[in-house]
């Protein structure tokens, strides 16, 4: 009987199999004709056409690129079928001794980086399937990113080919109304497309323009991280709809370079808009200062602040002499801009990654490491000597390879040195006299959202294994759940 029932289900999930594959050659065959149309529309557009569509359709397209990064990742962890979900880092709230990016009682160097909401270890969880209150699943997500991007490239293709007949009050409806819709269709109170996700969302961002209003969660430290990246996506935004709400005759050739008009790149919105995602995270940090009193949140919070100079000294260029950029501003920016993407990618891989790349490694020496099986303490010291283990030694720079979720340490290396090449991408976004060449912002741009999801894999790694402390302690006696498969 079982067998009969076997086969059944698997002839039953063939044609379901075959329907999915056709619904997926049929979107890709559309997003490449809908890709064709605006290409076409953009070659043979005139210069401040090809400007504003930059302007507008920026942003939309690096959100689509950011979620579809995530479905990547999300699909990445479903597929190696850990129990509970590595999703599961996103759920709960924040406790006393676990918080956004402090350490289980520990401060400076001892500190092991932002930590996940603890989640009651009672709750249960599919093996290899995202916890369903609130997470998509990766088919819905890329339905998602395709219906979104199939409204950006159609918004984008019908604006270029109206201001090519030089219509450009009825192209100007067509990034506005691609606008209008995002914010409807997230905030829609509908039954349909996928409403815990959505509020699940709603609530995060709530939250981020709230960050004194509650402890900190690691979904909300998480959500300002990834606003970071996209800042200057967002200083798009601002300028987008500033223009779009000046009304239609700045939809022409002035208004691609009126640069010193009100909407135009010399505004002072253009560098608060993209110092806004640094000043929430530094505000998530002093809440969680105040809340534990422990000096690692202060340092998180310079990291962020050491953003600012970056910003304000680039936006200095546009109010100086031109010697004066030369002689003082410009070499200020430089060494702005080197502190703050070095000290990120220290914070990157010693907090947020809990690797031992900075970890002194001298004979002798004493470092924090965390395992997955043995003592029951979250940090323990070992001298360097002693790194060998059950499963050989610790890889440089790393940790024992059986606290390495990924298995291979070569995916270690490659993040770690494909993280310290993009951060100058990270400069080069939060710099708004470097927007004069359109494709080399956009593909800045592309490179840095490509980095924060790389990110994101080794940074919910390590939120991860708090999760998995948090249950050993709470079911284990003391001892520590191994990452394995289910």
């Amino acid at each position: 009987m079982a067998s009969e029932a076997g086969a059944l289900a698997l002839r039953g999930d063939a044609p379901r199999a075959s329907r999915g594959r056709a619904r997926a050659v049929a979107r890709i065959a559309w997003i490449a004709l809908s890709a064709y149309a605006a290409a076409d529309a953009y070659a043979a557009a005139d210069e401040p056409t090809r400007a504003l569509a930059h302007l507008y359709f920026q942003a939309p397209l690096a959100c689509v690129a950011a979620l579809f990064l995530w479905g990547a990742n999300v699909r990445a962890w479903t597929a190696m079928r850990l129990d509970p979900h590595p999703l599961v880092v996103f759920d709960g709230e924040p406790s006393a001794d676990r918080d956004d990016d402090g350490s289980d009682g520990s401060d400076g160097d001892g500190s092991d980086g932002p930590k996940p909401a603890v989640v009651s270890s009672r709750r249960s969880f599919n093996a290899g399937a995202p916890p369903r209150e609130r997470h998509m699943t990766p088919a819905q997500i890329r339905a998602v990113c395709f219906w979104c991007l199939a409204a950006a490239l159609a918004s984008l293709s019908l604006f270029l080919r109206s201001a090519n007949e030089h219509r450009f009050a009825f192209a100007a409806r067509f990034p506005a109304l691609l606008y209008a819709a995002a914010p409807v269709a997230l905030f829609a109170p509908t039954a349909g497309m996928y409403p815990r996700a959505r509020r699940a969302l709603t609530r995060s961002l709530a939250r981020l323009v709230t960050p004194w209003r509650r402890r900190v969660a690691f979904a909300d430290s998480f959500a300002a991280d990834v606003a970071c990246s996209l800042a200057k996506s967002l200083s798009d935004v601002e300028r987008a709809v500033c223009t779009m709400a000046a009304g239609a005759e700045r939809v022409s050739r002035a208004a691609a370079f009126d640069e010193d008009g009100p909407c135009g790149s010399h505004s002072w919105r253009v560098p608060f808009a993209l110092a806004l995602p640094s000043l929430i995270r530094l505000a998530q940090c002093l809440r969680a200062f105040a809340d534990t009193r422990r000096k690692a949140h202060l340092w998180n919070a310079l990291k962020y602040a050491s953003g600012f100079p970056v910003v304000f000294l680039s936006y200095a260029k546009y109010g100086v002499a031109h010697e004066a950029w030369i002689g003082t501003y410009r070499p200020a920016w430089i060494a702005c801009a080197v502190i703050n993407a070095a000290y990120s990618y220290y914070w990157d891989v010693t907090k947020d990654w809990g690797l031992t790349l900075f970890s002194s490694s001298r004979p002798g020496g004493r470092r924090r490491r965390r395992a997955f099986d043995g003592d029951d303490d979250a940090a323990r010291s070992e001298a360097d000597g002693d790194e060998a283990g059950p499963s050989g030694p610790a890889p440089w720079g790393l940790r024992e390879r059986r606290a390495l979720l990924y298995g291979s340490p070569g995916w270690y290396y490659l993040a770690l040195v494909s993280n310290l090449l993009l951060r100058a991408s990270w400069a080069y976004k939060l710099s708004s006299h470097l927007r004069h060449n359109l494709w080399t912002v956009g593909l800045m741009t592309a490179l840095e959202i490509t980095r924060r999801f790389a990110w994101s894999m080794f940074r919910v790694e390590e939120a991860y294994r708090d999760v998995l402390d948090a249950r050993a302690r709470g079911e284990g006696g003391g001892k520590r759940t191994p990452l394995r498969g289910a």
